[in-house]
């Protein structure tokens, strides 16, 4: 029996959300064993995260990755070097995660690990998605369920294509009853129920996935984020609950992506500033919507055409009754300092857009150097700041024409060709497409393998 076979179980336990199972793993080994074991201190030091001690192991793991290094058993080092991505993560440091995730996906295809492979590239589908490129998330984890690793331990894979926005379809059953089986069933249903607007499911379900993702912390965590991002009554821990109120766009976890349902159109519209007369607004996913209530719903899917004007409606529903100045409004809208000299013009022109947009449904008011809104009745619009970014829409056109050059993209996506241009470089740079070249045209052909992102030169870097 070879140590893959050996360590099976280990695997298994961490893709199923199940500390206990981990523990009565490590236990069982100690049992069987009187020498040092590598497996069983990496083991640990797993279960360790799962159970929201990272700083526990974070020490040691330099030392626990020497001796796997030294043990000449690969398996060893994918599953360190994995876990250093999850530590990396868990401090914050997401571009040296990203690196270590990278790594371990390099050296168990290299190694041809499937073990290994499966969890070091459902790590790296994390790191992408927390690195808001749920994108290339997706195109790792579509080709990780295809395989036959992933039939035997689909929890946490399936719990990634959820949350990056993947097709919920056809998941393996295999793990059916454990406790990421039982979570990524709640998950499903606290977005159905979301939806609906039924509120007495939707709280069963959140409780139903608040239980099952308690093996396994981070994922508990996103959990919760999950929940309020689409609750206009629940609060929300920071940093998130500034992403909510609009204090600053950065998404924790990536979860933008998360839908209840998936469909063949190249879809942007993800997140939305909701608000309601005399109270402040807030952002939330749009499957939030149904329990939000009846509102004028101010966006359309797959065009940006509002898409200034819908950022400044945004930002002013964010404010609420109180308002914001106007240099406030533009910096959060342009993104950089007001200048009255320079950039009145512009301010008028974009505040004369809002008001037609938001026609009947409220009045703009401008005095005195500030700017608020005065609703007649709840709103929802998409906020621009928190779409995905061109490079996936890009990926998606692709995914349906294989191959194009940034003329036709960009014509299919009504984006100007210079912004297609630069998002297919973006996907080159990350493995998910190719240059071809025919004659003085250039066809940006979509690679078959969402495994060649890992084995670019930079891998390393």
């Amino acid at each position: 029996m070879n140590v893959a076979s050996r360590d099976e179980h280990f695997h298994q336990a961490i893709f199923a959300f199940d500390d206990a199972a981990l523990s009565a793993w490590i236990t069982q080994r100690t049992d069987a064993t009187e020498s040092p074991d590598l497996a069983l201190d990496v083991a640990r030091a797993w279960l360790a995260v799962m159970q929201g001690a990272p700083a526990s192991v974070a020490g040691g793991v330099g030392e626990l990755f020497a001796r796997a290094a030294s043990s000449r058993v690969p398996s060893r080092v994918v599953e360190v070097t994995a876990l250093r991505a999850m530590l990396a993560l868990a401090a914050g440091q997401l571009s040296e995660a990203l690196a270590f995730a990278r790594r371990a996906s390099l050296m168990a295809r290299t190694e041809a690990l499937p073990g290994a492979e499966l969890l070091a590239n459902v790590v790296l589908s994390r790191l992408r998605r927390h690195s808001g490129k749920s994108y290339l998330a997706v195109r790792i984890l579509e080709s990780l369920a295809r395989s036959e690793a992933a039939r035997e331990a689909p929890g946490w894979l399936a719990w990634e294509r959820l949350l990056s926005g993947g097709h919920a379809g056809g998941e393996p059953s295999a793990d059916a009853g454990t406790p990421s089986a039982l979570a990524l069933r709640a998950g499903h249903e606290v977005l159905r129920a979301a939806r609906a607007g039924d509120r007495d499911a939707f709280e069963r379900e959140a409780a139903a996935l608040e239980r099952a993702t308690r093996g396994f912390i981070d994922m508990q965590r996103e959990a919760r984020a999950l929940c309020s991002l689409l609750d206009p009554a629940r609060d929300a821990d920071e940093p998130l609950g500034g992403f909510k109120r609009g204090q600053h766009d950065e998404l924790w976890h990536g979860l933008a992506s998360a839908r209840v349902l998936h469909d063949d159109s190249e879809a942007d519209i993800g997140v939305l500033a909701v608000a309601r007369p005399g109270e402040r607004g807030m952002r939330l996913l749009r499957d939030g919507l149904g329990l939000f209530g009846a509102c004028r719903m101010f966006f359309e899917e797959g065009t940006r055409a509002y898409g200034r004007t819908d950022t400044g409606l945004a930002v002013l529903a964010l404010a609420g009754p109180d308002g914001t100045t106007e240099e406030e409004f533009f910096q959060r809208v342009y993104g950089f300092a007001y200048s009255q000299g320079k950039h009145r013009g512009v301010l008028d022109v974009l505040l004369h857009r809002i008001r037609q947009r938001i026609g009947t449904s409220g009045a703009l008011i401008r005095a005195g150097g500030g700017l608020r809104l005065e609703l007649s009745g709840a709103i929802a619009v998409a906020d621009p700041r928190c779409s995905p970014p061109a490079a996936a829409r890009v990926l998606s056109a692709l995914s349906r024409q294989p191959a194009a050059t940034a003329e036709a993209i960009a014509g299919r996506l009504g984006i100007t060709q210079r912004a297609a241009q630069m998002a297919l470089k973006e996907l080159v740079s990350d493995g998910a497409c190719e240059v071809r070249r025919s004659g003085r045209q250039v066809h940006y052909q979509l690679l078959d393998s969402a495994f060649s992102e890992p084995t670019g030169n930079d891998v390393f870097g």
